[in-house]
């Protein structure tokens, strides 16, 4: 079936009006009312064209529009239907006809894109497309006819790229399409993660027709990488719906955010039954603007009044669920309905109404430089080639042009679908210059995240490992993206370094806070007066040295101590009453001064309390074997035993002197010991004990 209207002068037109089959050159079911659009703005653009004087005067431009079902194979017999070098042949009713054009309009899918641009171009004619975009194409050496409004797909990646950056997403999946257009966005988008040190998740690529199973599977493997909620669909918006609708039917409608490419997401129609699915979702598109007089002449057309486009009726019938043949349960189709019920505008048609006046200026051009006999020759091969990429203009979009690989120069926008008022609507949320390879705009503000996994305003995070705790270092493994929680040592916080959450030790004289963040000044602890536990002690001390003192009272004087060397039982107590004393200075503030002290008051009093019990074991002996004591034949008298006592006091006293300098000042709770310390402390143990 074709839809035509001859002019003077022909474009030819390769465009999906139904679904793909994979048992067949076309399905009976149309596509959706956006398809429409598309074949609609062809006509109202050559309408316009021809009614206009000041472009194509005394010139009518026409057209022969072809069906190729979004199938590279079925693409391929309508391109040969646009060469006449295929002889086939109009009046045999089992063969293709065959159409005299200037040009082709076309194809939508870049993989049928591809094949047309491959097989026209061995015939030198020239194809514009108005939304391929895969980078093969921008090869002049295998599609040298080949032009498109748009840019290349090599910058749509970039721009998938930098929305993961921004979202700080870095564990992301993917589903493409087979076919040039996929393969391509697939492999440049895999070498991008991995210079950005980000990881693919899940790869499937879609294989000829998506079936429920092969969506189902799919959808699985997606759901099997948990911490991957950020997926790209590289797909057509048939598939695409499909994906949503499997995921809707498995119960996860809210687990993932989906970004998309320019092959879905453009209309808000491309939504329909699944938008609580695709809600938040972010599509890349290109920045267009939507053609008013273009939609009103779209919503006033009614199945009788648009009898010339013969797939009309078949996209009215699936717009309104209805039928116009014999029914039975269905509902009848009203032939004086138009479509302006639920309508909604696509920003795609002025693109193919761009590459209309394209090919119309282009021709004008050629046909007032034309000083051939034939002016035919001026319309074909590489001198109407040479014309189509001089051309320039301004177009619903912008200005519209091509460089010198045939690619057009377009702002991409980036989509968003949103809850408005209790209903969706697609909203810019940022728009990409291809010149200045940025955005210039971006505002996550008219996000609606799904509430299921995001935080408020936040967006959702899409990482292969959790986030660690604080106190916690992450630690790389395979793949680069991935980690796990290994925890700090008690002096280290944990800090954010170049993305990565390492251990960090804190300073000199500072210590981690209960945050495990911040390291904060160690609090000076000391024992002092006004504690409890300083109080317990002060109570024990004065409770000791009363009894202390008790005891020599109540005892001085009687007979048992009188025989017992009344001078050493005195020291003894001194020594005791000393103890008790330093015991005191413990709560005294530390400081140099009083640290010295309380070294030599500790080590002092135990020689004042063990020294005694030397000279009386002397003396014991001395009477128990009638041996000199220290030389002499008799024995100690008490005024030997005082001037023996302070001889070992004074061992005491120079030994410390001697050894006081290596105790410096310290701080820190963790002392570092030198052997040579330790060998001291057992030297003062070992010193006690003999004593």
């Amino acid at each position: 079936m074709v839809f035509s209207q001859p002019g003077d002068w022909n474009i030819g037109v390769i465009i999906p009006a139904h679904e793909f089959s994979e048992k067949s050159m076309c399905s009976r079911i149309p596509r959706r009312l956006t398809n429409l659009k598309k074949i609609e703005a062809i006509k109202f653009a050559v309408d316009e064209i021809n009614k206009r004087k000041d472009i194509l005067p005394n010139t009518t431009l026409g057209f022969y529009i072809l069906d190729d079902c979004s199938k590279d194979t079925t693409a391929m017999v309508r391109a040969l239907q646009f060469t006449q070098s295929s002889k086939l042949n109009k009046e045999q009713p089992n063969e293709l006809s065959s159409y005299d054009v200037i040009g082709v309009i076309g194809a939508e899918s870049s993989r049928n894109t591809v094949q047309i641009a491959d097989l026209l171009s061995l015939f030198k004619i020239p194809v514009i497309s108005y939304v391929s975009t895969s980078p093969l194409l921008s090869d002049k050496d295998t599609y040298p006819f080949f032009s498109r409004i748009v840019p290349s797909d090599s910058l749509q990646v970039s721009v998938l790229m930098d929305i993961i950056i921004k979202f700080n997403w870095n564990y992301v999946s993917i589903v493409y399409e087979d076919g040039s257009y996929g393969n391509e966005i697939y492999q440049a988008f895999k070498k991008l993660m991995n210079q950005n040190k980000k990881c693919l998740a899940v790869s499937r690529v879609v294989r000829g027709e998506l079936t429920p199973d092969k969506a189902e599977r799919i959808v699985k493997d997606l759901k099997s990488a948990d911490g991957a909620r950020a997926v790209v669909l590289v797909l057509i918006t048939s598939d695409a719906v499909k994906i949503f609708k499997t995921v809707k039917r498995l119960g996860c409608s809210n687990h993932f955010t989906w970004l998309g490419t320019d092959g879905w997401g453009s209309n808000i129609n491309d939504y329909k039954d699944v938008e609580d699915v695709a809600l938040g979702s972010l599509t890349i598109g290109f920045h267009g603007v939507f053609v008013e007089r273009l939609d009103n002449h779209i919503k006033h057309l009614t199945p009788a009044n648009a009898t010339y486009n013969p797939w009309f009726d078949a996209f009215f019938e699936r717009n309104f669920d209805c039928k116009f043949g014999p029914i039975g349960n269905e509902t009848k189709c009203d032939r004086w309905k138009n479509l302006s019920e639920g309508y909604a505008p696509s920003f795609m048609p002025g693109f193919v109404m761009d590459a209309v006046y394209a090919f119309a200026y282009s021709l004008e051009k050629s046909l007032q430089n034309c000083k051939d006999a034939d002016i035919k020759d001026c319309i074909k091969g590489r001198r109407f080639l040479n014309v189509i990429r001089n051309t320039s203009f301004e177009g619903d979009n912008g200005m519209v042009g091509f460089d010198e690989f045939g690619d057009g120069k377009s702002t991409y926008a980036i989509r968003t679908l949103r809850e408005t008022n209790g209903g969706y609507q697609l909203a810019v949320i940022g728009v990409w210059d291809t010149g200045k390879r940025l955005f210039t705009y971006f505002n996550t503000k008219n996000i609606t995240w799904k509430s299921g996994f995001s935080n408020g305003d936040n967006p959702p995070r899409s990482q292969c490992s959790k986030d660690c705790p604080p106190g916690f270092a992450a630690i790389l493994t395979k793949p680069q993206c991935c980690w796990y929680c290994q925890r700090c040592r008690n002096n280290e916080r944990s800090v954010m370094i170049d993305q990565k959450l390492v251990c960090e030790v804190c300073p000199v004289f500072s210590w981690p806070d209960n945050s495990k963040t911040r390291c904060a000044p160690i609090k000076i602890s000391k024992i002092s007066y006004n504690n409890a536990i300083g109080i317990s002690i002060m109570i024990v001390v004065i409770i000791m040295i009363t009894g202390t003192m008790t005891c020599i009272v109540l005892y001085s004087k009687t007979n048992n101590l009188k025989s017992r060397n009344r001078e050493l039982v005195f020291l003894i107590a001194s020594g005791i009453l000393a103890s008790n004393i330093v015991s005191a200075t413990f709560l005294i503030s530390p400081s140099e001064s009083s640290c010295n002290f309380i070294l030599f008051g500790f080590h002092l009093s135990f020689t004042l309390v063990y020294s005694p019990f030397l000279l009386k074991a002397y003396k014991i002996h001395h009477a128990d074997k009638k041996v000199p004591v220290l030389g002499e034949e008799t024995p100690p008298t008490p005024v030997r035993n005082v001037v023996y006592y302070c001889f070992v006091v004074c061992i005491e006293v120079s030994r410390f002197q001697n050894f006081s300098g290596f105790y410096g000042e310290r701080r820190g709770c963790y002392i570092r010991m030198t052997r040579f310390y330790l060998v001291f402390f057992f030297i003062n143990l070992k010193y006690h004990m003999i004593c």
